[in-house]
């Protein structure tokens, strides 16, 4: 609301993954850490990343992007890149939980898949638990009418 852009034919977007910078000893901490970055960008109650309640964050997220599209010329495109989210054992659906709310103002085109099959798998939950490794994201391109 404070930049004033013009209308867009397309816009690419990948949201913040809720709280995940904010997770105590979560290995993405630890590795943030190492190399000298920020555990969490702000302590700001605007700040997404601060929102501890899932529903919250995706209220708060869908608001977003119906502020975004608005810049969308009629016809115009936007790619979502996003991954399920995972968190202390349950499984947050992000992905699909968006794809339903856009619903309303959008229209699904395109579920595309990024493989990121460079990265190494893990033992996470080894003799404990079984813990998928995550290595997609879902690229989801939808039509403003």
């Amino acid at each position: 609301s404070k930049i004033q852009l013009p209308e867009m034919d397309y816009v690419i977007t990948s949201p913040p993954y809720w709280d995940m910078l904010n997770m105590k000893g979560a290995e993405v901490q630890a590795a943030r850490r190492s190399k000298g970055l920020k555990t969490n960008y702000s302590d700001s109650e605007s700040d997404l990343g601060n929102l501890d309640n899932y529903a919250e964050f995706l209220d708060a997220l869908i608001e977003i992007y119906k502020q975004t599209v608005k810049t969308l010329k009629p016809g115009g495109h936007m790619t979502i890149v996003v991954k399920n989210i995972k968190k202390k054992g349950s499984h947050y659906p992000l992905a699909f939980d968006l794809t339903e709310s856009l619903k309303e103002f959008l229209e699904l085109k395109h579920v595309g898949f990024w493989c990121q099959d460079d990265l190494q798998i893990a033992p996470y939950g080894y003799k404990h638990t079984w813990v998928s490794n995550t290595f997609h994201h879902y690229c989801l391109t939808f039509l403003k009418p």
